[in-house]
């Protein structure tokens, strides 16, 4: 990444509550949270919906991939996506508008 001219700057944050590495590309912002696996290679259909997969994991992996496996469990729950992908864009706006969007320092964040 560090290679990309896209990529304004990266950061990498492993001592974080959740491990994660912050870049900045083509001035879009990202998080991009880190989960440690203990295999040789990762296979191609490694399910992390699988509670088998997650209990093999170290704590911080876990709590990364918890987000996730939360989403999806929350998207299956919604009858209109549509109106909740909205309504979730009016609220991230408002947040941040008002200075309250930030999870780092204890505020609304994207699973808030």
């Amino acid at each position: 990444m560090k290679q990309d001219p896209n990529v304004n700057y990266i950061i990498p944050l492993p001592l974080a509550f959740v491990p994660l590495i912050k870049l900045m590309y083509k001035n879009s912002k990202f998080d991009i949270l880190c989960a440690k696996v203990d295999f040789p290679t990762i296979p191609p259909k490694l399910d992390i919906y699988d509670d088998a997969t997650i209990e093999k994991l170290d704590e911080k992996s876990v709590l990364s991939l918890n987000g996730l496996r939360t989403l999806s469990v929350l998207l299956k729950s919604i009858e209109n996506i549509e109106t909740f992908r909205n309504t979730l864009r009016c609220i991230r706006r408002w947040a941040k508008s008002k200075g309250i969007y930030s999870n780092i320092f204890g505020y609304l964040g994207g699973m808030s």
